[in-house]
């Protein structure tokens, strides 16, 4: 099991179907069918902007997860469907921790759907937690919010 960063010479299409799928899998009952379907292969590739930000999650050469960061923030943490509950998400979400606390970063963020309990119950287990602060879902206009979860670095 390896997280490292996403390579040019990597499967490209291989990590926007993890990303894709688990996207949907997420959302399903948060957003229409409509609104899933608009994330393509096409447009997921437009969202690499640094490939130092990106990262993936191999397992025996097969692609299972990818994160990416920018900033303090943790943008996106998804696996593939069959290999959730099993501990591959903390091994992810760990290594971003890593990432971000090694370019300096004492506090780190990530926004989720406030409806998301499923992700909440995550976040929380591993140290993160929920804020006030709350923004539109930047992928929705049907009013749907997300909420800040902090995870706090600094040891005093």
């Amino acid at each position: 099991m390896q997280v490292r960063n996403i390579k040019s010479s990597d499967n490209m299409i291989e990590i926007a179907k993890v990303y894709i799928d688990s996207f949907k899998n997420t959302y399903e009952g948060f957003l229409s069918e409509d609104k899933l379907n608009l994330i393509t292969q096409d447009n997921w590739f437009e969202n690499i902007h640094d490939y130092r930000d990106f990262f993936v999650l191999i397992d025996q050469d097969s692609i299972i997860g990818m994160a990416s960061i920018l900033d303090d923030e943790i943008e996106r943490i998804y696996l593939r469907y069959d290999y959730l509950d099993q501990g591959y998400g903390n091994l992810l979400l760990n290594a971003m921790v890593i990432e971000l606390t090694e370019r300096g970063y004492d506090e780190i963020c990530l926004w989720d759907l406030k409806e998301n309990q499923r992700a909440t119950s995550f976040y929380q287990k591993n140290d993160f937690v929920e804020t006030d602060s709350t923004r539109n879902f930047h992928f929705d206009k049907d009013n749907l919010k997300e909420v800040k979860f902090v995870l706090n670095l600094k040891h005093d």
